[in-house]
């Protein structure tokens, strides 16, 4: 059986823009000294893995930022219940169990604050150590993802109008 799946100039040409988009992020983030560079880079991705709709943006980027935000809470929140508790585990245990329950129980009265954005975020946030950088984590999602989305979204508009052009 032949395998029919064949690369496309379409995918060549989306490949380098996206390449291209995220290197230049990459390096305008670096000249700020931010070099937490997965907040922008997993907005892009949650972008295109909702198929690319608008209306989901604001979803991305505030739960994004709340999931970074928990987890620095949580940190915070480990320190202070360490001494308090007298139990290490227990101290860790808490407040990740408050927080999950929370990101679960009030993703339908809260939607962008607490949604799947937010748990994703929230456990590469405690993943990479950005509990304890989550100002230039933020800056990163902020910027670094408004502009990488910005520029797919253009992407976007040029695939769209050259398949109605031809199409017409």
């Amino acid at each position: 059986m032949e395998n029919s799946k064949k690369i496309t100039m379409k995918a060549v040409l989306e490949g380098l823009f996206i390449s291209v988009i995220v290197t230049v992020a990459v390096v305008v983030l670096g000249k700020f000294k931010i070099h937490q560079v997965w907040p922008a880079t997993i907005a892009l991705m949650f972008f295109f893995e909702s198929k690319v709709r608008m209306d989901n943006i604001k979803n991305i980027f505030i739960g994004g930022a709340s999931g970074i935000l928990l987890a620095y809470g949580m940190i915070k929140g480990v320190v202070f219940l360490g001494p308090v508790l007298g139990n290490a585990d227990l101290a860790l245990l808490l407040p990740l169990f408050v927080i999950v329950f929370l990101i679960v129980a009030l993703g339908e009265v809260a939607h962008p604050l607490f949604n799947n954005y937010t748990f994703c975020y929230f456990t590469v946030a405690l993943i990479t150590g950005a509990e304890q950088a989550p100002i230039p984590c933020l800056i990163s999602l902020v910027l670094g993802g408004g502009f990488l989305v910005f520029m797919a979204i253009q992407l976007v508009r040029v695939v769209t109008k050259k398949a109605h052009s031809t199409s017409a």
